[in-house]
C-alpha cells in the first residue's frame, strides 16, 4: 500500500512540474543600463529615478503588498524593451521634463487610483492648464528646474510649477488627470496612442475612457494606471502579450497568454493551445489523474487483503515446519539420553503445582495445533494432570532430562558448564568401536547440528524460546523444597510464586464493603466481608441486580458510581489498589479488543507493554503462546478477530481472546466479569481450566458467574453467593456449599443442578420444604449470625429452635418487615402532602436511611434542606440543578486531582517506558491503519470527487487575485474531510483505550504513536485534493505554495478532531466537527470585523489564517501592471503579501496547540472510566 502511494505521490509532483515548467510571470528580468544603452546617460538616469521613486512610495503607502522595492522595480518597469518608441518621443529632447517629479509622483501614489490627486500648484480652480486634463503632460517651469519659484501655501510645497505647453502623452507612458506629467507603463501594459470613437453625440478616446478636453486638441495618451476590474484599460488583453508597453502580439500556437502578459508561455505537453489562447485547459491531465489514482487505489483495495492472507498463510507454514523440525530434534536427544528408557517417576501434588508451567509448554510440542486436554487440579477435587506423552516427560533422570533439552535447544555451553555434563554426553554421543549402527550414527549427526534440519529465515523465537523455558523451569524444580506438613493453599502458591520468579501474590482482605449510589442512594452491596487468597479461584454468584459485578468492581478499585465504605486490605495493610494496577488483570463482561489484529497480534502487543521491561523477549512470546494454548486459540492464532463492518471469529472465541489478553500480563491479581457467558460448555470449560492454571502459579483469581453446570461450579475454589440488596448468603469451599444448604432445609432435588438450585433459592422461586425453614429473605442475617457466632459453633448444624430461628420467632421477624423490604431508598422528590411538606429528596433518603439503621456518607452537596410550603416549582428547579452543578465540579476537580496526584506504585514491577511503549503503539497503529484500506480509500475517493468539482466549479477571477470563493470552498472542504476523518481515530479505539489506560498504558505515547501515524495522512490527503482542484481551477499561484497552505489545514483541523472525539462521543464530535468548521469559514472569510470582541473571533479561527495564506500565495504571482490591483486586494482584506510563512506557521501552532488541548483531555475526560 506504502509503495502504491508513493508512486502515485512521485506522478502527480511529475505532473505538477510539466504544467509549471515555465514561471507564472514571464516578464524579463532588467538590469541598470544594457551593455549598449540606446538611451542618453540622462534620460537613462532620469527614467530609473522615476521606476525607484515609484516602488519607494508604492513600498511607503502600500507596503502590505510588496516585500521591498529593490526586488519589485524589475517586476514593474523594463525601458529597455521599448527604447525606440521613448527615443521618438523625445523628438524635442524635452521628454525629461515631463516626466513626474518627487513630489507628484507622491501625491499620485498616496491617492486612491480611481480618485484625482488633490489640487496643486498647476491643477486648482485658478489655474487649470491644458496638460492637467488626462493623457496630456507638460514641460517644467525654468524656475522650477532651477528650485527658485514659489508655491502658494494651500498647495503641496514639492510639486514644481509647469508651463502650459502641452503635449500628448508619449506611447508607452500614462499622463494621469490633475498632474501634467507622465508615469512610465509598468510591464505587462499596453499603452498606445488613442483614436477617436463617436458614439452620437459622446466622443471618447479609444481604448480609454475619457473624452478630450476639445476636438482641436484632440486626444492625449494613456491617462491612468487602474485596478482591474474598474479601470483596466492599460491591461495587456487576454490572448495576447505585450512585450513592450507600445507593442501587441497575438498569442501563437502552442502557447497561451493571460490578461497582463508580458510574454507568452509554452503549454503543457498534454494540452493543445490554438492561436489567441487565454489560458491553457488542463481539464484532461486532471481527469488523467483520476484515472490513475482510482487504478492505483483500486489495486490497493484488491491486493492488501491477498497479501495479508498470503503473510498469514506463510507464517503458519514456517511455525508448522519448525514444530515439527523441533519435535524431531527433541525426540531424537530424549532417546539417547534416557537410553530407551520408558520409566517415568512419580509426581506428587506439590510437583504438579510448580511444574505446571513447564507441562503446559511441553505438551506444545506433542502435536502442533492440538487443543489442550489437560487440566491442572488437586487430587482432593478429584482431578490429576494427564499422563506424560511428550518425549520431554520420558526421561527418567532429571538432570540428563535437563541436559538432553539444552542440547536440542543449541546450548552446548550451556551443558558443558553442568554438573553431570560428562556423563551425559557420553550418553548422547556415544564412543563405540565402530560397531555403532546407521541410525544411531544418523541421529547422532542430527543431535550435532540440531538446527541444520530447521527452515531458514525463521526468527530466533519460534524455535528456541520452547526448550530455553522449559530447561529453566526444569532447574527451579529441582531447587524447589517440598513443603511442610500442612501447608495452607495461600503458603503453597505463594512458595510456588516464589519458585517461578513471580511477583509477591496480592491477598484481599474485605470488610464490611458497603456501595451506595451517588445520585439516588440506593444501596447496591451492604456488609460484605470475605477474603480472596492467592492460588484459589474464587467465583461471585447470585440473582441479577445482586451486585455481583459491582463487588469485583470495587475490588478492582474501579467503582466510581458508589460511595464505597468499608475496608478492603491489600496482603494485610489498607492501601489503594490502584498502586498494584500494573499486576491487577481485570477482563471486562464486553469483548473489549481490535478487531483488526489477529489472535496472536493481540495478546503480542497486550504482553509488549504490560510484562516487566526487563523480561526476556523470548519470555514474553512464551507467556503469548502459554496462554494462546491455554485458552484452545492455537488453531486460530493467525485469525483476525474481526469487527462489525468484517466478519472474524465466532463469539465464543472473541471471549477467550477478550480472557488472553489479561492473562499474558501474568497479574498477580486476575477478575473476571462473567468470562464464560455465551459459551458453550467445551469453551467454559478451556476458560476455567486456564484459571486454574493461573491460580496454580500463585495468581488470585475472582470471577462473576452466572448459573454454570455442576463441572465447572467443582472447578472454582470458593464461592460467593450475594441476595437481592447485595448482601452475602454463603462464602467458603464449594464442597461445603451443599452442606450448608441442606442444614437450612433447601435439598438439592435429583437430577437437578445445584447452581441453578442455589440461585432459584436466593431468587425466591423455590420455598424450603418445612413450614418452619427460613425463607430466601433469611438467608443474608442467617449468614451474618453464623459468622458472628463462635469459631467452635460455626460448623456445627443450625438449630430450629434453639439459635433463634423457632417458628414464632421466624414468624415476629417476617412481621417486621414492611411488605418484604427493607432499607429502601427514594431518591426523587417526595411531595406526599404536595406544597406543605415540600422537601428535598435528601432529606427523605436521610431519614430512611437512619430510621433503617444503616450508615450513609452521602455528598456533601447533598445537605438536608427544608424549604418554607410556598416554595415556588423554579426555585425548587434552581437549587437541584445547582447541586448537580457542584457535585459535577467537584468530581471534575477530583479526576484533576486524580489525574496530578496519581496513586505510589507498589505492584514491584516496572513496565516499559515511554520510548518503548510509543514504539509499540506505533507499530500496532500503523499495522490496523494497513488492515483498514477501504476505509482510507473512501477517504482519498472523497477528496478526489470534492477536489475535482470544487475545481470545475470554482472559477479563477485574476481582478480578485484568483477569487476568494474558490478558496473558501477548498478550506471547507479540506478543513471538515479533515476533521471527520480524524473523529475515528480515537472513537473507534475509545473502549480499547480505557482498558488499556486502566492497566497502565502511558497515554502521552498512545497519543504520540496516533497521531504520528496520522501524520501520513496529514500529507497525503493534500495532495490527492490538489491533484485535481489545481489542475481543474489553474490558479497562478505554484502548486507547491498551495499545498503548504493545505497540508496546515490538514494538520490544525485533525488536531481540532481530536479534541472533540476524546472529549465528546462520537455523535456529538461529528456534529461539533461540522458546525466548527462551517462556522470558522463563515467568519473567517470576510473582512476584518470592527467590533473587538468579533474580531478577537476572527483572528482565532483557522479560516482566517488560511484564507490569507491562499490569496498572498496567489497574488505573489501578480506583478508588473497587476501591482495597484494587488494592493487594492490586500488592502480591502487587511492582508499582507509577506505573510505567507506566517500563516503556515499560525495554523501549525493552532495544530500543536490543538494536540496540546487533546492531549491534555486524554488525561483527563473519562477518568472515571481509566480506572
Amino acid at each position: 500500500m506504502a509503495p502504491a502511494l508513493l508512486l502515485s505521490c512521485v506522478l502527480i509532483l511529475l505532473l505538477c512540474h510539466v504544467a509549471q515548467a515555465q514561471p507564472q510571470s514571464a516578464a524579463t528580468p532588467m538590469s541598470g543600463a544594457a551593455p549598449s544603452d540606446p538611451l542618453p546617460p540622462a534620460l537613462r538616469a532620469k527614467l530609473d529615478n522615476v521606476s525607484l521613486l515609484v516602488d519607494n512610495y508604492i513600498d511607503l503607502n502600500y507596503g502590505f503588498c510588496i516585500k521591498s522595492a529593490a526586488e519589485e522595480k524589475p517586476l514593474t518597469f523594463d525601458f529597455n524593451q521599448d527604447a525606440q518608441s521613448i527615443l521618438a518621443c523625445d523628438i524635442e529632447g524635452r521628454l525629461g521634463d515631463r516626466l513626474c517629479s518627487d513630489g507628484e509622483l507622491r501625491s499620485y501614489f498616496a491617492t486612491d487610483p480611481r480618485r484625482s490627486p488633490p489640487e496643486n500648484v498647476n491643477c486648482n480652480a485658478d489655474s487649470y492648464l491644458v496638460a492637467c486634463n488626462p493623457g496630456f503632460a507638460s514641460s517644467l517651469d525654468a524656475a522650477s528646474a532651477t528650485r527658485n519659484f514659489t508655491v502658494p501655501p494651500k498647495y503641496p510645497q514639492d510639486i514644481p510649477r509647469r508651463i502650459d505647453d502641452y503635449a500628448p502623452c508619449c506611447p508607452g507612458f500614462f499622463c494621469p488627470k490633475g498632474l501634467a506629467c507622465m508615469i512610465p507603463c509598468p510591464i505587462g501594459a499596453y499603452c498606445p496612442s488613442p483614436g477617436f470613437l463617436t458614439e452620437g453625440s459622446y466622443t471618447t478616446c479609444d481604448p480609454y475612457e475619457y473624452s478630450p478636453p476639445s476636438k482641436a486638441i484632440g486626444c492625449g495618451g494613456a491617462d491612468t494606471w487602474g485596478i482591474a476590474g474598474q479601470g483596466d484599460q492599460i491591461f495587456c488583453p487576454e490572448a495576447s502579450y505585450c512585450p513592450s508597453p507600445t507593442e501587441i502580439r497575438t498569442c501563437d500556437a502552442g502557447r497561451y497568454c493571460r490578461k497582463g502578459s508580458s510574454a507568452s508561455r509554452r503549454c503543457s505537453p498534454f494540452v493543445t493551445c490554438d492561436q489567441g489562447t487565454g489560458n491553457q485547459d488542463l481539464h484532461f491531465i486532471g481527469v488523467a489523474i483520476i484515472v490513475i489514482l482510482f487504478l492505483v487505489l483500486i489495486v490497493i483495495y484488491k491486493c492488501t487483503d491477498g497479501l495479508i492472507k498470503l503473510h498469514g498463510k506463510e507464517r503458519q507454514r514456517r511455525r508448522l515446519l519448525a514444530s515439527r523440525a523441533l519435535h524431531k530434534v527433541a525426540s531424537t536427544a530424549l532417546e539417547l539420553s534416557s537410553g530407551g528408557s520408558e520409566k517415568r517417576r512419580p509426581v506428587n501434588t506439590w510437583q504438579k503445582v510448580v511444574t505446571s508451567s513447564a507441562d503446559t509448554t511441553a505438551s506444545l510440542l506433542e502435536q502442533p495445533g492440538s487443543p489442550p486436554t489437560a487440566e491442572v487440579r488437586n487430587e482432593e477435587d478429584g482431578y490429576s494432570p494427564p499422563e506424560p506423552s511428550s518425549p520431554l516427560r520420558k526421561a527418567s533422570d532429571p538432570a540428563t532430562r535437563s541436559i538432553a533439552i539444552q542440547l536440542a535447544s543449541g546450548s552446548p555451553r550451556a551443558v558443558a558448564a553442568s554438573p553431570k555434563a560428562g556423563a551425559s554426553l557420553a550418553l548422547v554421543s556415544p564412543v563405540g568401536d565402530g560397531d555403532q549402527s546407521d541410525e544411531d550414527e544418523s541421529a547422532a549427526s542430527t543431535l550435532r547440528s540440531p538446527w541444520r534440519k530447521l527452515p531458514k529465515g525463521l526468527p530466533p523465537e519460534d524455535y528456541q524460546y520452547v526448550f530455553e523455558q522449559l530447561a529453566a523451569q526444569k532447574r527451579r524444580d529441582g531447587e524447589a523444597q517440598e513443603p511442610a506438613a500442612g501447608a495452607s493453599p495461600a503458603e503453597l502458591a505463594a512458595q510456588a510464586a516464589s519458585v517461578s520468579g513471580r511477583v509477591p501474590p496480592i491477598e484481599l482482605d474485605i470488610r464490611r464493603l458497603g456501595l451506595r449510589l451517588k445520585k439516588s442512594g440506593k444501596m447496591i452491596l451492604q456488609d460484605v466481608t470475605a477474603r480472596l487468597r492467592p492460588g484459589r479461584v474464587t467465583a461471585v454468584m447470585g440473582p441479577s441486580g445482586a451486585g455481583k459485578t459491582s463487588f469485583l468492581t470495587a475490588v478492582a478499585g474501579k467503582e466510581t458510581r458508589c460511595t464505597v465504605t468499608g475496608t478492603v486490605l491489600i496482603n494485610g495493610r489498607e492501601g489503594s489498589i490502584q498502586s498494584y494496577r500494573k499486576i491487577v488483570g481485570f477482563v471486562p463482561q464486553d469483548d473489549i479488543v481490535h478487531g483488526n489484529l489477529t489472535v496472536a497480534e493481540n495478546l503480542s502487543f497486550s504482553a509488549s507493554y504490560r510484562l516487566p521491561v526487563g523480561m526476556a523477549r523470548r519470555n514474553r512470546v512464551f507467556a503469548v503462546e502459554r496462554a494462546i494454548w491455554a485458552l484452545g486459540l492455537e488453531s486460530i492464532r493467525d485469525a483476525r478477530v474481526g469487527t462489525v463492518e468484517q466478519r472474524g471469529i465466532s463469539g465464543g472465541q472473541r471471549k477467550r481472546v477478550n480472557v488472553g489478553l489479561e492473562m499474558v500480563a501474568e497479574p498477580s491479581l486476575l477478575i473476571l466479569d462473567e468470562p464464560t457467558s455465551g459459551l458453550d460448555s467445551t469453551s467454559s470449560r478451556l476458560v476455567v481450566q486456564a484459571l486454574r492454571r493461573e491460580a496454580a502459579r500463585g495468581v488470585n483469581v475472582g470471577v462473576v458467574l452466572h448459573q454454570p453446570n455442576y463441572t465447572l461450579f467443582r472447578m472454582f475454589d470458593d464461592v460467593m453467593f450475594l441476595a437481592k440488596g447485595g448482601r452475602v448468603c454463603y462464602f467458603g469451599p464449594v464442597p461445603h456449599v451443599e452442606a450448608y444448604f441442606d442444614r437450612l432445609g433447601f435439598h438439592v432435588p435429583d437430577r437437578t443442578n445445584p447452581p441453578d438450585h442455589y440461585m432459584d433459592v436466593l431468587e425466591g422461586v423455590i420455598k424450603p420444604e418445612s413450614s418452619t425453614s427460613c425463607t430466601h429473605e433469611d438467608l443474608p442475617r442467617l449468614w451474618a449470625e453464623r459468622k458472628s457466632a463462635p469459631a467452635e459453633d460455626s460448623d456445627l448444624p443450625i438449630s430450629r429452635s434453639g439459635s433463634g430461628l423457632s417458628e414464632s420467632g421466624m414468624r415476629n421477624r417476617k412481621a417486621e418487615r414492611p411488605n418484604g423490604t427493607a432499607d429502601r431508598l427514594n431518591g426523587t422528590l417526595d411531595r406526599p402532602g404536595g406544597k406543605a411538606d415540600r422537601r428535598t429528596g435528601t432529606a427523605d433518603r436521610a431519614e430512611e436511611a437512619s430510621s433503617s439503621g444503616s450508615e450513609w456518607n452521602g455528598d456533601a452537596s447533598d445537605e438536608i434542606i427544608i424549604l418554607p410550603e410556598d416554595t415556588s416549582l423554579a426555585r425548587v428547579f434552581l437549587l437541584k440543578c445547582s447541586r448537580k452543578a457542584r457535585r459535577w465540579a467537584r468530581a471534575r476537580q477530583e479526576e484533576l486531582w486524580e489525574a496530578c496526584h496519581p496513586a505510589a506504585d507498589y505492584s514491584g514491577r516496572r513496565t516499559p517506558g515511554f520510548l518503548r511503549q510509543y514504539i509499540v503503539i506505533l507499530k500496532r497503529t500503523a499495522r490496523q491503519k494497513f488492515r483498514e484500506p477501504r476505509v482510507a480509500l473512501q477517504d482519498y475517493i472523497i477528496l478526489l470527487i470534492t477536489g475535482a468539482a470544487l475545481g470545475f466549479l470554482s472559477t479563477t477571477n485574476d481582478d480578485q487575485m484568483g477569487g476568494f470563493s474558490a478558496h473558501s470552498n477548498s478550506i471547507l472542504a479540506v478543513g471538515l474531510l479533515c476533521m471527520i476523518a480524524a473523529l475515528r481515530t480515537f472513537s473507534q479505539d475509545q473502549l480499547n483505550y480505557f482498558r488499556e489506560a486502566a492497566s497502565g498504558i502511558n497515554k502521552t505515547s498512545y497519543f504520540l504513536a496516533k497521531d504520528a501515524v496520522d501524520l501520513v495522512h496529514v500529507l497525503l490527503k493534500p495532495l490527492f485534493y490538489l491533484s485535481l482542484f489545481y489542475f481543474f481551477n489553474n490558479p497562478r499561484s505554484t502548486f507547491e505554495a498551495n499545498y503548504g497552505i493545505t497540508v496546515a489545514i490538514a494538520y490544525c483541523t485533525t488536531g481540532v478532531a481530536y479534541i472533540f472525539a476524546i472529549a465528546m462521543q462520537p455523535a456529538a464530535a461529528q456534529l461539533s466537527s461540522a458546525v466548527f468548521a462551517l462556522v470558522s469559514v463563515l467568519l473567517g472569510s470576510r473582512r476584518r470585523p470592527r467590533s473587538v470582541v468579533i474580531r478577537a473571533l476572527y483572528d482565532l479561527t483557522y479560516a482566517r489564517w488560511a484564507l490569507e495564506g491562499y490569496v498572498v500565495a496567489n497574488a505573489e504571482r501578480y506583478a508588473g501592471v497587476w501591482l495597484l490591483t494587488r494592493c487594492a486586494v490586500l488592502a480591502r482584506m487587511e492582508y499582507d503579501l509577506s505573510n505567507y510563512v506566517r500563516c503556515v506557521f499560525m495554523l501549525f501552532l493552532y495544530g500543536f496547540l490543538a494536540r496540546c488541548g487533546a492531549l491534555f483531555c486524554l488525561h483527563i475526560c473519562h477518568r472515571e472510566k481509566q480506572r
